[in-house]
């Protein structure tokens, strides 16, 4: 497969040089995991890429969820309040909080350094909100530093990577 300019090598040459953050994505993996257990009624967990990558997702045996609809949907959703937040003079959007009948759908902003990442989570109708709320701080602390000494032009790579064997 060639990307269309003349002379360029094909785009399989281009993956095979370029190495993903596995360090990000198994601390993600791990985090996420402990998010689930330390707070009740957490059915699903996915750590994403502002631009709708999926890093890593821990979604319960007993549920399914289409993951990669739902990143690409969060990342609409926390555009939307960021734009209702500016307009309304408020300051950064720190999480969004979506109450259904059937529980919680809530999206934060991993933070700082690593603002392009974010962290989903979905719960049943039992959750403590709460809980929840502190269980995702936590892990967005844990996941900063380790996003933070990836840095930016690593987590592109492994982006443009996913990217490209998606295609």
């Amino acid at each position: 497969m060639n990307n269309g300019n003349a002379g360029t090598a094909p785009t399989s040459n281009v993956v095979a040089s370029m190495r993903p953050n596995r360090e990000l994505t198994a601390a993600c993996n791990v985090q996420l995991r402990k998010l689930i257990a330390a707070a009740s009624g957490v059915t699903a967990a996915l750590m994403a890429t502002r631009d709708g990558l999926e890093l890593a997702s821990v979604v319960d045996s007993s549920h399914t969820l289409p993951c990669e609809r739902v990143t690409t949907m969060t990342r609409s959703i926390l555009g939307l309040s960021e734009a209702v937040l500016r307009a309304a003079d408020l300051g950064d959007c720190q999480e969004v909080v979506i109450e259904a009948a059937g529980g919680f759908a809530v999206v934060r902003a991993v933070g700082d350094a690593c603002d392009q990442l974010l962290l989903s989570v979905v719960t049943d109708r039992n959750a403590m909100l709460g809980q929840v709320l502190w269980a995702m701080r936590r892990c967005c602390e844990e996941i900063r530093p380790v996003a933070a000494a990836g840095g930016d032009e690593e987590m592109r790579e492994s982006h443009l990577e996913m990217t490209l064997e998606r295609h």
